[in-house]
């Protein structure tokens, strides 16, 4: 009867220790499905043909085709400017209708604002599906310093959606 009740307690034990393997390693790989993966362009192996840059990773077995040039155009241009009018003529450029509607780009103010600043760094966020870039900016934006973030996602060579971040540092 005590060997029936041992046998039976650590089959009990055996199961919940089983049990609960399963379900960490289900919340594992959720948990990577939700991650946000980045990887700096600059790392990249970089292939040059024209005016495009292509740029592949190792870790997995895509190709992006990205205007490199271009993404630095626009964090200079988000980076330096004397006036909010300025700079959004300026963005125009390299945006679609759309990005430049929901943005309010076309719009003119009488805001005085001017910022002088430098791209920290441009990140690829690795998606199977879209290009969507994070262009980091170090700005003095009206005599404060400020941490700008930019999130892009880029079609057809082109910024069709665009959120601009300031990031503060709390200590």
């Amino acid at each position: 009867m005590k060997k029936l009740m041992k046998l039976l307690s650590l089959s009990v034990l055996l199961l919940s220790i089983s049990a609960c393997k399963k379900q960490e390693e289900s919340t594992k790989s959720s948990d990577s499905e939700n991650k946000i993966i980045m990887q700096r362009v600059e790392d990249k192996e970089i292939k040059q043909d024209n005016s495009k840059i292509e740029f592949s990773t190792s870790s997995k077995e895509r190709t992006i085709q990205t205007d490199k040039k271009m993404l630095e155009k626009v964090g200079n241009t988000f980076a330096n400017f004397s006036t909010l009018n300025n700079r959004n003529d300026e963005l125009k450029k390299y945006m679609t209708e759309e990005c430049i509607k929901n943005n309010a780009i076309d719009s003119k103010t009488d805001v005085k604002f001017a910022s002088t600043g430098y791209i920290e760094g441009i990140y690829e966020l690795m998606s199977d599906k879209e290009e969507k870039y994070a262009i980091y900016l170090k700005c003095k934006q009206n005599g404060f310093d400020t941490n700008v973030l930019l999130f892009v996602k880029v079609k057809d060579n082109k910024i069709s959606e665009m959120t601009y971040n300031t990031v503060k540092q709390e200590y």
